[in-house]
């Protein structure tokens, strides 16, 4: 491998190192509190190292939210190429809570320290955020055509549909960030609740 190649593959293993301590950094003490010598620490890199590799803990922050979602995605990838709708649906749903509990301290902070920020920062976070959000939206919209497809489900609004079950997860999601004893629920519980109801058939 020549050198300027090796040198490139160096780099994007510090950056990676980096983001994975900011991540620690900010989960344990929030981002406002965080400093970027702290994560320099964590990361055993100089603060001047840092600073070659990104301009600003914002930058770090905004990266830090960008490899989450990428590794939510990878993550996610099995329970979208499942076959049917409702394997496809129970994946999905799993793979979502999970990544969601594993991920709760930085979520916390992603969610409750926005007062904190200055509008600009607020408004970068937040395009991303957005974005992210459509993205994962398209693909709950698409599994629901399919469900709509299949005759899996008896509606025939995929927007409607992905907007119920978006508000189910995500809700258990907030109920859990609030309340840290708060189990989850059982995944295959909540695909029950939204493709079944909560009530039982009528005698």
């Amino acid at each position: 491998m020549r050198s300027p190649e090796r040198r490139a593959r160096r780099i994007e293993a510090d950056r990676a190192d980096l983001i994975a301590a900011a991540e620690r950094v900010f989960a344990r003490v929030g981002y406002t509190a965080a400093s970027v010598r702290d994560i320099a620490r964590e990361a055993n890199f100089s603060v001047g190292g840092v600073y070659k590799l990104v301009e600003s803990k914002d930058d770090l922050y905004v990266a830090v939210i960008a490899r989450v979602w990428a590794e939510y995605q990878a993550a996610l990838a099995p329970a979208l190429a499942a076959g049917g709708f409702e394997d496809r649906l129970r994946g999905v749903t799993r793979t979502w809570l999970a990544f969601f509990a594993a991920r709760r301290a930085f979520m916390s902070v992603l969610m409750s320290e926005k007062a904190s920020w200055t509008p600009a920062f607020h408004e970068r976070v937040d395009r991303l955020v957005q974005k992210h959000r459509r993205a994962r939206r398209r693909q709950i919209v698409e599994l629901m055509t399919q469900g709509i497809t299949e005759r899996r489900i008896r509606f025939r609004d995929a927007d409607m549909l992905a907007s119920a079950y978006l508000g189910l997860v995500s809700q258990c999601n907030l109920d859990a960030l609030s309340d840290t004893k708060r189990r989850q629920p059982n995944p295959d519980d909540l695909v029950s609740l939204f493709m079944n109801g909560a009530c039982n058939p009528a005698a």
